[in-house]
């Protein structure tokens, strides 16, 4: 989710390009959600078999891919974006392997001056700059749903008023509230 806004300003900055997202499979689903992703790549990650990997870096390459933005970096993406052969690699500049990318930007993210996410977001406004791309700040929220979606989520919602569930949490807040605690909201 807090790589949500960088999409965002990449898509609505180019809404022409195609943006595909490398992710580890247990965040697949959330990807596949993202509107400002149009392909989801799965990651077979750094512990993988090396015909995996090897594998990988060919899916990647078959791609064609004009450029590479890793809001996460570590020796293993760097290398991955370089062995695929990715013309333009963007990183931070904070690991030893930095060198593997041709673009970097220092942000000192151990430091924690500012919410991940805008640190994401940096990193994008700094590849739009490279590119000669006017930036276009996002605007939450990042994902809608439908009206008929959101009635039908109310409904379900409306239906397991009363249910087993909602008593016992009742029921939690009850006994915080004997002991002197306030409830948690």
């Amino acid at each position: 989710m807090l790589a949500w806004p960088a999409f965002a300003m990449l898509k609505q900055s180019m809404p022409g390009a195609e943006i595909t997202a490398l992710v580890p499979s247990y965040t697949k689903a959330l990807a596949e959600l993202c509107p400002s992703i149009d392909k989801v790549l799965v990651d077979c990650g750094k512990k993988a078999d090396k015909q995996s990997k090897k594998q990988l870096v060919a899916d990647i390459k078959a791609q064609g891919f004009d450029a590479s933005i890793c809001l996460f970096s570590d020796s293993y993406n760097a290398t991955l974006v370089w062995k695929a052969g990715i013309p333009f690699r963007l990183a931070p500049a904070t690991k030893i392997s930095q060198f593997l990318y041709n673009h970097r930007i220092t942000q000192r993210r151990s430091q924690s001056a500012k919410p991940e996410f805008e640190y994401n977001l940096d990193l994008i406004r700094a590849f739009l700059a490279k590119q000669s791309v006017p930036v276009k700040e996002p605007c939450a929220p990042y994902l809608t749903f439908s009206a008929e979606v959101l009635n039908e989520q109310k409904t379900k919602l409306a239906g397991g008023v009363g249910s087993g569930r909602a008593k016992a949490m009742a029921l939690c807040a009850c006994r915080q509230r004997r002991l002197g605690k306030q409830p948690v909201a």
